[in-house]
């Protein structure tokens, strides 16, 4: 018999509701569940960087997922709300969840510390 193992990834810190849809993450990008996203005006996702000049600077989403888009756009399942244990989710570097965590309070998606890691 085959055995299969669980393992919990420990995003979620809360019970606040969880709103998840698909968008499409832009060409060139690759990321792992619990990377922090911004949305260009396109519709597109990016990886949340403080450092962009556009839209993409602004949290969006959280990642649901991993997903591959080296080769081309790809849609991919994201959280819009909900409460996310800090230390599982992924920025980019130099970014921290205070440079974000304001923004991100706008859009009910809340970013809290947990014993789990």
């Amino acid at each position: 018999m085959e055995e299969h193992k669980f393992e919990f990834d420990n995003l979620f810190a809360g019970s606040a509701e969880n709103v998840r849809t698909t968008l499409t993450l832009q060409k060139g990008q690759s990321v792992k569940l619990g990377q922090t996203l911004g949305r260009l005006g396109t519709g597109e996702l990016v990886i949340l960087d403080k450092a962009r000049t556009d839209l993409g600077k602004t949290i969006y989403a959280i990642a649901a997922e991993d997903c591959d888009a080296t080769e081309q756009d790809t849609r991919m399942v994201v959280h819009e709300t909900g409460e996310f244990n800090i230390r599982a989710l992924i920025f980019a570097p130099k970014n921290t969840v205070e440079d974000h965590e304001r923004d991100a309070r706008a859009l009910n998606i809340f970013f809290k510390s947990t014993v789990a890691k």
